[in-house]
């Protein structure tokens, strides 16, 4: 993923550092929210390797995950990728 590809392509690419999520209530795992109608939900191994993914339409979990990227990503320029930043240089 990068900012060129990504950003060119009209995504709104989010990243949370850790340290700002301590106090909120996130999904267990990655996802990615589609058009607000689909996530998918991404698994990682204990060491990080990716271990799969999950593509769900179900209307309580998109409504959950919706939530959450408003909640946690509204108004915080720490949240918002663009080619001045990146997750390295806010870990």
């Amino acid at each position: 993923m990068t900012p060129a590809a990504n950003l060119a392509a009209g995504e709104q690419v989010r990243w949370l550092p850790r340290r700002q999520a301590s106090g909120l209530a996130l999904p267990g795992n990655d996802f990615w929210l589609f058009d607000g109608t689909v996530v998918l939900f991404n698994y990682f191994s204990g060491n990080g390797a990716a271990a799969g993914t999950e593509l769900r339409d179900d209307p309580a979990i998109v409504e959950l995950c919706v939530s959450v990227f408003e909640a946690v990503c509204h108004g915080r320029s720490s949240c918002r990728w663009n080619s001045a930043w990146s997750p390295a240089s806010h870990a």
